[in-house]
C-alpha cells in the first residue's frame, strides 16, 4: 500500500516550472525487523553543479550536537536514466553528487534503533521518525516542495493531517514525527529546569506507542 502525502507549509505551485520541481521521498520498511529503512529521494531540475545531499546534525527543541549522518549507509546516486553517480563525501554530514544530467535519484538505508524523541526508531511493531533523523535534504533548494510517499504494510490504517483510517485493525502504530516524551520539569519561580532521565524518557516513549496502539492507530504523522 503507498500514501502519499504533500508538504506544502506556506508554499504554493505557481508554474509548471516549480510543480515540476518537487523533491519526491519515498520509505519502506521491508527490513523493519532489522531497524531499518530504505529511503529514496528524487531531485529534479537541478543547477549542473555538484548537488549537495545534507543530514542534519541537531533536531528542533534539543539542539545538541548528533550527527545523524552516522546511522546513513548503503548511499547510491543515479541519474534520470538509472546511471550510478558518483559520491564525495566533503564532512560526515554531506554527499557531493557529481555527473549528474539535472536529475538526482539519491537512495540510502537508515539505522533506526533508539525511541527518545530525537532519534528514530523502527521494528516490526511500529516506527517513530523524528523528520531531522530521518530524512536528507538537498542544501540549495531549501524552499522546494515535497513529497512523501510511505509504504505501509498491507491493511495498514493511516491516521493524521486530515487522513482518516482505511481499515481496522493491524499492528501497533507508525509514528512519524515527534510524541514530545520530554517535556522539561518546571516549577513555580524556578531558575533552573531539567528534563528527564534517558530511561524515563524511553519509558514514556513506550507508553504513548502503545497507547496510541490500544486506540488502533497504526500510522500517525505529525509534524
Amino acid at each position: 500500500m503507498g500514501l502519499a502525502i504533500v508538504f506544502m507549509g506556506q508554499l504554493t505551485v505557481q508554474s509548471v516550472v516549480q510543480a515540476q520541481s518537487v523533491h519526491r521521498y519515498a520509505i519502506s520498511f521491508d527490513q523493519a525487523m532489522q531497524h531499518q529503512a530504505r529511503i529514496s529521494v528524487e531531485f529534479p531540475n537541478i543547477d549542473e553543479q555538484p548537488l549537495q545531499v545534507r543530514m542534519s546534525r541537531t533536531s528542533p527543541g534539543r539542539y545538541a550536537i548528533h550527527n545523524f549522518a552516522k546511522n546513513v549507509y548503503d548511499v547510491q546516486a543515479y541519474d534520470e536514466q538509472g546511471n550510478q553517480l558518483e559520491i564525495i563525501r566533503p564532512n560526515p554530514q554531506q554527499w557531493n553528487v557529481i555527473g549528474h544530467d539535472g536529475f538526482v535519484r539519491f537512495e540510502y538505508t537508515l539505522f533506526a534503533n533508539r525511541g527518545d524523541g530525537t532519534y528514530s526508531q523502527i521494528d516490526e511493531t511500529h516506527a517513530h521518525l523524528n523528520i531531522p533523523a530521518t530524512f536528507v535534504y538537498a542544501r540549495n533548494y531549501p524552499q522546494r516542495p515535497i513529497e512523501l510517499a510511505v509504504e505501509l504494510a498491507k491493511n495498514a490504517a493511516v491516521v493524521g493531517h486530515s487522513c482518516s483510517p482505511l481499515v481496522d485493525g493491524f499492528q501497533p502504530p507508525w509514528v512519524s514525527g515527534s510524541l514530545s516524551t520530554h517535556p522539561p520539569d518546571l516549577q513555580p519561580g524556578a531558575v533552573n529546569y531539567g528534563f528527564p532521565s534517558r530511561e524515563e524518557e524511553y519509558s514514556n516513549y513506550l507508553e504513548a506507542v502503545y497507547t496510541l496502539a490500544n486506540a488502533g492507530v497504526d500510522l500517525i504523522f505529525l509534524e
